[in-house]
């Protein structure tokens, strides 16, 4: 076995030492060698890793034979693990099939550099070799990866000038000033002689031995730009720009599998658990993610299948098409302990569309309570066994809950004439009307929802044209006003003088404006108190602000501490209160206090709602959602980000306006259903 390093047994994890002992007897360790010991994957590959070089020739056998011959899902699943190096240097050196199993040795933190100087010289994947290209930390730090990079047929002349490139703007050397001319025949010795020929960093003719490389491809001019393999010869003075990095396409292809994804509702990353959100962060690389899609991950089933539903919706179709193909196609073994765990409703509806693998599966699926009425309604329809629809029929909670079951029961050819009896009997008894009366309500309450729905999207738009038109409208009369004041000459009096602000005047004019506010205010008004002030000090501060001019309100305001913000907050004049919130000192418990404010001016609620960093607080968002001078369209959009306990008051109080009401009706019911 070539490039073949054996493990010791101190080398051994302790799970396995547990089942294979070190001085385990040859029936042992030949049970252990053709795979028959209970291991996990990457423990099974590392025992016969190391029985490859037992001492018992057919031991020794046995596990090389299955070590060669292991299934594609078991390599996924071990070359991401924590395994040893050896290992994974090993299979660097051997062929893979598929050879995008190299991409997951790459992925392994644990993968030596041996290992990439193995895989650079002889893969001839380009997606590999990219990724490869990629790693800029490991040939930074071993510039032997790439040496043998570079002299690959297969990498793009692309890549190999932009990693020319990026070598030498983080050393501030060529490779050639790097490596030696022997160490760069030693790395690329069992590279083809006609690749040598490309690698601009190829020693001199006289340093190369004569058996070693052939004459005419010594040098970059001798090598035929025809030869096969060969990438077109680019100068040396041909540099890439910085930012000219490979990229990787997207390959288009079809998705099978759509209609079975139709109308469900994907996970949100916060919906899952904490290990699978370790190991798929919600910003993950798509090779993670494709790991994810293809089952490669060493997770558990739960973990797993949840991690391919997320994946599914991915917006990188590649990811999309591999993971929905996964879902679809996953073992009975997998299947009976999903559909056995209260799993989100949106999976378990999803397996309700597929033909599973077992027609007993079905049965594990309507017994999770987490099944939704609509998988119910689904089965009920479509499926023949009798066992299957006495489940259906026997739920009597279910039937109650949506009548639509029965009807579906009734269009089911294969459902017994008994059964369907008791299921119409029973529901006649117990809502005092027959299934069929339900329904028609049911539909009717829906499509009075879907009319109100739509009439809410109707006056959203509405509102969003008009809301258009008017900022156009303020736009051209802005444009009026600028071209008036350019053709007529400035009046005398418009200075900032008294309580007489010139005409137009807005917050920005007094912005430019500038000013001391320890030279023109007192102490007390400037910096906060170090305890609360006592009534006669709270009455002297409004005294002296009374006393102001607006201007020196409005400067005060830019520059007053929390006593004096508070008491200009409640001034009626519009450009104190927002001279207020442009208060560098202002804190988020102000600005709650203020959206919580109902008799608020509608354009400081406006002020406050467009801001983005006071709206990543939840409660300004909610108070937000409570305030009817809250502008529709961002009431809307902050409903969103409610807790379901909140959007359900909101949908049912009469303070709120009747679209937004609606709105959270929707939400509500959306986000009930999703879980």
């Amino acid at each position: 076995m070539a490039n073949f390093q054996p493990l010791v047994y101190q080398e051994l994890p302790q799970r396995l030492k547990t089942v294979l002992p070190e001085n385990a007897p040859v029936g042992m360790r030949m049970a252990a060698a053709e795979g028959n010991l209970p291991l996990i994957t990457q423990d099974l590959v590392t025992c016969l890793y190391y029985l490859s070089s037992d001492d018992d020739p057919r031991v020794r056998r046995s596990a090389r034979k299955h070590l060669r011959e292991l299934p594609e899902t078991i390599l996924r699943r071990a070359l991401l693990a924590e395994i040893s190096p050896k290992i994974l240097d090993w299979f660097a050196s051997v062929d893979l099939s598929p050879q995008e199993l190299y991409e997951l040795i790459i992925l392994n933190k644990g993968t030596p550099d041996s290992a990439y100087i193995e895989m650079a010289k002889r893969v001839k994947d380009t997606r590999v070799l990219q990724l490869l290209a990629r790693n800029e930390q490991r040939f930074l730090r071993n510039p032997r990866i790439l040496a043998a990079l570079r002299a690959n047929p297969h990498l793009s002349a692309e890549v190999r000038e932009w990693s020319k490139d990026f070598f030498r703007r983080h050393t501030g050397k060529d490779l050639e000033d790097v490596l030696s001319p022997d160490e760069i025949l030693e790395i690329i010795r069992d590279v083809p002689d006609a690749v040598i020929g490309e690698v601009d960093m190829a020693p001199p003719p006289e340093a190369v031995a004569p058996e070693a490389v052939a004459p005419e491809a010594a040098t970059p001019e001798a090598v035929a730009p025809e030869a096969e393999g060969a990438p077109e010869a680019v100068e040396d003075r041909q540099v890439a720009p910085a930012h000219a990095a490979p990229t990787i396409e997207v390959i288009q292809i079809p998705d099978p599998n759509a209609e079975f994804f139709a109308n469900i509702q994907p996970l949100r990353w916060e919906q899952l658990s904490p290990r699978l959100q370790t190991v798929v962060p919600e910003d993950a690389a798509k090779s993670i993610r494709m790991a994810v899609a293809k089952s490669n991950l060493p997770l558990e089933t739960v973990d797993l299948v949840m991690g391919m539903f997320y994946v599914a919706f991915d917006a990188d179709p590649e990811v999309r098409v591999a993971a929905r193909a996964s879902l679809t196609e996953l073992p009975a073994s997998l299947l009976n302990t999903t559909l056995s765990t209260p799993m989100p409703a949106a999976i378990l509806e999803l397996f309700s569309r597929i033909e599973l693998p077992d027609p007993a599966l079905y049965e594990k699926l309507l017994l999770n309570r987490n099944t939704p009425n609509s998988a119910f309604v689904r089965l009920a329809s479509t499926r023949r066994e009798e066992r299957v629809i006495r489940i259906i029929a026997g739920n009597e909670q279910r039937l109650l809950a949506e009548p639509r079951i029965i009807a579906a029961l009734e269009r089911n050819a294969a459902t017994p004439i008994s059964i369907l009896d008791r299921a119409r009997s029973f529901y006649k008894l117990s809502k005092g009307r027959s299934h069929k009366e339900a329904i028609e309500e049911i539909e009717a309450r829906e499509a009075a929802e879907q009319e109100a729905q739509a009439a809410a999207r109707e006056a959203q738009e509405a509102a969003e044209a008009r809301a258009e038109a008017l900022e156009a409208e303020e736009l051209s009369e802005e444009a009026g006003e600028e071209i008036e004041a350019i053709e007529q000459p400035a009046e005398t009096g418009g200075e900032l003088i008294g309580d007489e602000l010139p005409e137009g005047f807005s917050v920005d004019d007094l912005l430019r404006e500038q000013f001391d506010p320890e030279e023109k205010f007192a102490k007390e008004l400037l910096e906060d108190p170090d305890e609360a002030l006592d009534k006669d000090s709270r009455q002297g501060l409004n005294q002296q602000v009374n006393a102001m001019t607006v201007l020196e309100k409005m400067q005060l305001a830019l520059s007053g501490n929390i006593e004096a913000r508070t008491l200009l907050m409640k001034n009626p004049n519009r450009l104190i209160q927002e001279c207020v919130l442009r208060n560098p000192k202002i804190t988020i418990d102000e600005i709650i206090r203020v959206a919580t404010d109902k008799s608020q001016k509608e354009e400081i609620i406006r002020m406050v709602a467009a801001n983005r960093d006071w709206t990543k607080s939840y409660a300004v968002v909610h108070a937000l959602c409570w305030n009817p001078k809250t502008p529709f369209l961002q009431a809307s959009k902050y409903l969103g980000r409610l807790y379901v306990k909140d959007l359900q008051k909101i949908a049912k109080s009469k303070a709120i306006p009747g679209m937004l009401a609606v709105q959270a009706r929707r939400l509500v019911a959306e986000k009930q259903r999703f879980n």
